[in-house]
């Protein structure tokens, strides 16, 4: 027999095995603690149906069904940061200051990027993590060739300089 029970914050119903009676389990809609009680407990307000019903439920299961310590799932995996890497991608082109967002949306782009191929992070965020990314790459990048030119010709106005005036300092 399955407890059956619903979540205090979100109203999700959520059923587990009878051996997890008075533990604690975190929604996966939401992620908010509740304590399993024993027997069935109505639902608090009517339910809308969800979408994705399919990602909700037993909390304890594994993707076979089977329960399980832990938790697995899409409704597991860590939110992403695609608007923030974003941002600094933009951010990096508009006023680099120190190339420090440039150097953050390449850092973040790069990490969010390994979590998300790594099924760790919401892959709903691929697009505005490699965006930024490649923005923050681009905005670092820039500012350092322009730098290297800047530095090249200063080295060149220098040896100028010095061969004139060991030349003899006219033309």
């Amino acid at each position: 027999m399955a407890i059956e029970f619903t979540c205090k914050n979100c109203n999700a119903i959520l059923r587990v095995p009878d051996e997890h009676a008075g533990k604690k389990a975190k929604c996966p809609k939401c992620e908010t603690l509740n304590v399993i009680q024993a027997g069935t407990i109505e639902p608090q307000a009517p339910q809308k149906p969800m979408a994705d019903s399919a990602d909700f439920g037993n909390p304890f299961a594994t993707p076979t069904g089977m329960p399980s310590g832990g938790f697995t799932g899409r409704a597991h995996q860590a939110p992403h940061r695609g608007s923030t890497v974003l941002s600094l991608g933009i951010a990096a082109l508009i006023c680099n200051f120190a190339l420090i967002p440039g150097i953050l949306a390449w850092v973040f782009g790069r990490s969010d990027m390994r979590e998300i191929n790594a099924g760790r992070m919401d892959p709903e965020g691929r697009g505005m993590t490699q965006a930024g990314m490649i923005l923050g790459i681009i905005g670092t990048l820039i500012p350092l060739v322009i730098f290297m030119i800047y530095v090249i010709f200063i080295i060149i106005v220098v040896v100028i300089a010095a061969l004139g005036a060991a030349g003899g300092g006219g033309f």
